[in-house]
């Protein structure tokens, strides 16, 4: 049986392949099922190292670029762009297919054969408002996987595969709204009232989607309590005397996982320090330059998200900053954490509602909500979700695998 389940995610990725009838979640690094979805360039070894190995790498100092979140691109302009990799400009698709090759690779040296149809798994949407780059990242998508040696590519929305996961080994009566929240989307589905048995066919209603997910917590996170800290929204003398607002599209990008890259060419940083000659806060912005110079973006993004993680267990985190200036913490409170990450979860409520009216479905009709994706472990956006659907029952499972064995049931059912 040379079919697996692919789920090339956001923050981390899993490959699936069925033995024995069973499906079996491929370990990617040691006994891990989960691959963080990294990629470290080491400029001195001119190699690659793949995963959690290449973000230590780069966080212990080894001289190359880490490359994070490059799942991000698809359904972007970036998609259609080169970067600079060992002296050489290539797409940035072809940094998915080094990822996706990897992951391919690895899977086939434990399960002893090579893999040669896939399915792949996508978010509702790449691009929230424009169908046609929407349209070129699945395109996209479907090219690096022929190029990695797939020879049988389908694609499957990735609440319906939360779906199928969770349908397999679960009875339910009632209409189920699935809540799949990762790294970069929420998606959803639901399906149809009823009752449903393992292994049996399931009506979906509908499936929505939104282009949020833990990153964008991170980087709001970051904008409200570490960029501060190098100089977003302090103040510039203009050529004609007036104090101005730095521009915050620098701190924008520092915040943004698969952007930070981009304001490390030293002609970058030379342009942002001759910007901020006339700068008011002098302090604040050097540690913004010390930041670019030492390329410390990616480590930054690293300790907000580990903050984060804690603030879904404690009542309070503290981001550190002492590789940028010795004693700089920042600490944020749980409430505090709630009040920033509001107005995002606010947009995935709204997507919810959405898709409820859509399906002809009050709040009310909705008797079971099942959350999977690492985001949903936030007490915050399960709190939010559970307010609103006064008459279901919450359940959880393989928050983390839910997708990929979703995708491998898929492939099954395709291939075998």
């Amino acid at each position: 049986m040379s079919f697996c389940g692919l789920d090339f995610g956001t923050s981390n990725s899993a490959i699936g392949v069925v033995n024995q009838d069973d499906v079996a979640m491929m370990p990617l690094e040691s006994d891990a099922t989960l691959m963080r979805t990294a990629i470290f360039i080491d400029d001195e070894e001119k190699s690659f190292l793949f995963g959690r190995k290449g973000v230590d790498a780069y966080l212990e100092g080894d001289e190359g670029r880490l490359m994070l979140s490059i799942k991000s691109v698809l359904g972007t302009p970036l998609m259609h762009e080169k970067t600079n990799v060992l002296n050489k400009m290539v797409p940035f698709t072809s940094i998915i297919g080094l990822f996706m090759a990897e992951v391919k690779k690895r899977a086939e040296l434990t399960c002893g054969y090579d893999i040669t149809d896939v399915v792949l798994g996508r978010p509702v949407r790449f691009n929230d408002d424009n169908d046609e780059l929407d349209r070129q990242a699945e395109h996209a998508l479907r090219e690096v996987a022929e190029k990695q040696g797939f020879k049988n590519i389908e694609f499957q929305l990735e609440p319906i595969a939360a779906a199928k996961a969770f349908q397999s080994n679960h009875n339910i009566e009632g209409n189920l709204l699935i809540v799949d929240i990762g790294g970069g989307t929420s998606d959803f589905t639901i399906l149809s009232s009823g009752t449903t048995k393992p292994g049996q066919d399931f009506e979906v209603l509908g499936t929505s989607g939104i282009h949020i997910g833990g990153t964008n917590l991170d980087q709001v996170l970051a904008l409200n309590k570490v960029m501060p800290e190098l100089g977003m929204n302090s103040l510039m003398r203009s050529m004609n005397g007036n104090d101005i607002t730095i521009p915050s599209s620098w701190f924008y990008q520092l915040s943004t996982w698969h952007e930070i890259n981009r304001l490390y060419p030293p002609s970058t940083i030379k342009g942002i320090q001759q910007a901020l000659v006339s700068t008011l806060d002098k302090k604040r912005t050097d540690r913004l330059i010390n930041v670019l110079k030492a390329k410390q973006g990616h480590r930054i993004l690293e300790d907000v998200e580990h903050s984060k993680i804690r603030l879904s267990e404690s009542d309070s985190a503290v981001i550190s900053l002492d590789a940028i200036e010795v004693g700089l913490d920042i600490e944020v409170g749980q409430v505090e954490f709630e009040e920033i990450i509001g107005p995002t979860i606010s947009s995935i409520r709204g997507k919810i509602s959405e898709i409820i009216k859509q399906c002809g479905l009050r709040n009310d009709d909705i008797d079971y909500v099942f959350y999977t994706g690492g985001t949903t472990l936030i007490p915050m956006v399960q709190d939010t979700i559970n307010h609103m659907l006064p008459n279901a029952k919450a359940l959880t499972g393989d928050m983390l695998h839910s997708v990929g064995i979703g995708l491998t049931l898929d492939a099954k059912e395709r291939f075998m």
